[in-house]
């Protein structure tokens, strides 16, 4: 299974922003936190970055 974590970003939701970092474990978030570690972990920094939920397109009609 991939592991990526991404480290020293701002994470973005819908009423606050704060400095954490992610583990994402396959296709699935596992661990928000501050300081995270993980030794079989792709580790990307975002240091100086925003992380921002996926969007999604709300306009589209399914037929």
């Amino acid at each position: 299974m991939k592991r990526i974590l991404i480290k020293n970003g701002i994470l973005v939701n819908e009423d606050q922003q704060y400095a954490a970092d992610i583990l994402v474990e396959g296709t699935y978030i596992a661990k928000i936190g501050t300081d995270l570690s993980h030794s079989h972990a792709e580790v990307i920094d975002a240091q100086g970055g925003f992380v921002f939920p996926g969007v999604i397109d709300d306009q589209v009609h399914f037929r």
